[in-house]
């Protein structure tokens, strides 16, 4: 909300009228309202998409009608047709969020490995992929050497995958690896990318017992 808030500020600066819309997670709101856009002759569109994959015709439209689209925050697939891509530097938000877990439990300097478990965002889109890159550039040599442990062996962006970035899914995935993977073993580390999937895990961890000052569990 607070980057639709300045970007507003700084067009209207420039002279130009803003139309908000949010999609609530929909891709075919999304489409719907950016087709709507471009039959009211806008001067420009930009675009964070909810699936990267589902607007490649919107933007296709875009360009038909000499409107230059411009993709903020995550990238729009499979089309030339975007005139800027704007967005962080999501592998180095995934390194830092997996650096934290290994700086946290000091695994570096451990003799005994710890136990992790790996949660990815939507497979639809291509930041997740980013942020689980990041991430994994750091913590792949340490599960190579034994010093992290994956006890479900769910490692890779597939399996690791949640559909949605929904919290409610990675609870129950969360809920299946600690009563699946971990009744004799606790688990040290969970690796998240959102606030929602975290939220999720927190759930999961809390109605095992995890995050008292007994049972503390490091979650990013």
């Amino acid at each position: 909300l607070k980057d639709q808030e300045y970007l507003t500020e700084f067009l209207n600066e420039m002279g130009y009228e803003v139309d908000v819309q949010f999609a609530k997670g929909d891709a075919a709101t999304q489409v719907s309202q950016i087709e709507n856009m471009i039959t009211n002759g806008v001067a420009g569109v930009i675009i964070s998409p909810w699936n990267g994959d589902a607007l490649t015709t919107a933007v296709q439209k875009c360009h038909d009608a000499g409107i230059p689209a411009i993709a903020y925050d995550a990238l729009i697939m499979n089309t030339p047709y975007i005139e800027y891509y704007s967005a962080d530097d999501l592998e180095g938000i995934g390194g830092l969020q997996a650096q934290f877990i290994v700086d946290t439990l000091d695994v570096e300097n451990s003799t005994e490995p710890y136990t992790i478990e790996i949660f990815s965002g939507d497979q639809a889109d291509n930041n997740a992929n980013y942020f689980y890159s990041g991430a994994m550039n750091i913590l792949q040599p340490y599960i190579d050497a034994g010093k992290l442990q994956v006890l479900s062996g769910q490692t890779d962006r597939n399996t690791t995958a949640t559909p949605e970035w929904s919290g409610s899914k990675a609870q129950s995935r969360m809920d299946t690896i600690l009563s699946t993977y971990y009744l004799d073993q606790d688990i040290d580390a969970v690796l998240t990318q959102n606030d929602d999937l975290a939220a999720g895990v927190i759930s999961a961890c809390k109605s095992a017992g995890y995050g008292t000052e007994d049972k503390p569990l490091p979650i990013t």
